[in-house]
């Protein structure tokens, strides 16, 4: 029978997301390497945004884990790093040292003595994982699509309404208007756009505006159409 195992993954810091320790990448090799090891792995518990010097009191993930352990359930612990347990040695130490004590094992995957086969089945099943993931999305985004709801960035002059459509936003969409109007009289782009700033017309970031958003909306208004008001509406 397969050990049952549980992973444990953190972040304190939006750098380490930037630096690749985000959760979602502790997750993935965590998994991988249980599948690649036999491991029956049961879950992988995270604590977003907690430092590490932070004791299981204040880490709900860790806490969690650790009362696992100590309940038996789990025989292996799985993290990527010894630092994401804490990056402090001796509370590192202490928890590790709890984990054994319950009769469990700690594992961290980047002291693992890892032969070559486990390395390259390792990489696979990350690869899989990732294009998983990145199907899941397409897949997703397809769905939204077809219901007719938009997803990202909402453009200047609509708002998302609650079946996840664009409706005109008020104080925006009659911006919308003036500038299509202007581009179908001759304005130059960089001409609408100063113009715009000069009249004290807000961008999203309240900053000033540029020939490329001016461009973006009215490449919009030719390919979606140009929606008014209920109001203002013929």
């Amino acid at each position: 029978m397969a050990k049952k195992a549980l992973g444990y993954g953190r972040v304190s810091t939006v750098k380490q997301v930037v630096d690749g320790v985000s959760l979602e990448a502790q997750r993935m090799e965590i998994t991988s390497f249980a599948i690649a090891s036999g491991y029956d792995l049961l879950d992988v518990l995270c604590d977003d945004g907690i430092s590490g010097s932070k004791n299981e009191d204040d880490r709900p993930g860790l806490a969690e884990l650790l009362t696992a352990v100590r309940a038996g359930q789990v025989s292996v612990v799985i993290v990527c790093k010894r630092d994401r347990l804490a990056r402090d040695q001796a509370l590192a130490g202490h928890i590790e040292t709890v984990i054994r004590r319950a009769g469990a094992e700690l594992i961290c995957i980047d002291e693992a003595g890892l032969s070559p086969i486990t390395k390259a089945v390792l990489t696979m099943v990350a690869e899989v994982e990732r294009l998983l993931a990145a199907q899941r999305t397409r897949f997703a985004m397809r769905a939204l699509k077809a219901k007719g709801k938009t997803f990202g960035t909402v453009p200047f002059g609509y708002r998302r309404n609650a079946d996840g459509g664009l409706d005109p936003q008020p104080g925006e969409i009659e911006s919308v208007h003036e500038i299509v109007a202007m581009r179908h009289r001759g304005t130059k782009l960089a001409d609408i756009a100063s113009y715009l700033t000069t009249s004290n017309v807000q961008t999203r970031r309240g900053g000033r505006w540029s020939a490329e958003q001016v461009r973006s909306i009215c490449e919009r208004a030719k390919t979606h159409g140009l929606p008014k008001l209920a109001a203002t509406a013929a």
